[in-house]
């Protein structure tokens, strides 16, 4: 089964917390005061990168696709549309496109290199 986790950026503090199951939060006393309208939550995906690196919504990653030569990747952000984890080309204002799956569909690899909240020079020059 899937574990269900989440993670915290906070926008005022421009933080990223440690990543926490419902669960965790809920047996160490409920929800923390720190959860406010500054805090922006990421689900985990259930998958790992090449590096075995959790990813979770609003992670950039890099892709590389099948049959492709290593040179030819493109940065993606990860998001969550039409009840699936998908990938969008970043600063593409459409609908996310790409599912994940559990293969990856159609990539060869993928590396977490960032999130769009802590790497804005990620989604700015791409």
């Amino acid at each position: 089964m899937r574990e269900i986790k989440f993670r915290e950026y906070n926008s005022h503090w421009k933080k990223m917390y440690e990543p926490f199951t419902l669960i965790n939060a809920i047996t160490a006393g409920g929800i923390s005061d720190r959860y406010n309208k500054h805090s922006i939550f990421m689900q985990f995906t259930g998958l790992e990168d090449k590096n075995g690196v959790g990813v979770y919504e609003g992670d950039i990653v890099k892709c590389v696709a099948q049959n492709a030569h290593k040179d030819e990747s493109e940065f993606r952000e990860v998001g969550f549309s039409d009840f699936e984890w998908k990938l969008r080309k970043i600063n593409e204002y459409s609908k996310m496109k790409h599912a994940l799956g559990f293969n990856w569909r159609g990539w060869e690899s993928l590396e977490v290199i960032g999130n769009i909240y802590e790497n804005s020079e990620l989604v700015s020059n791409t």
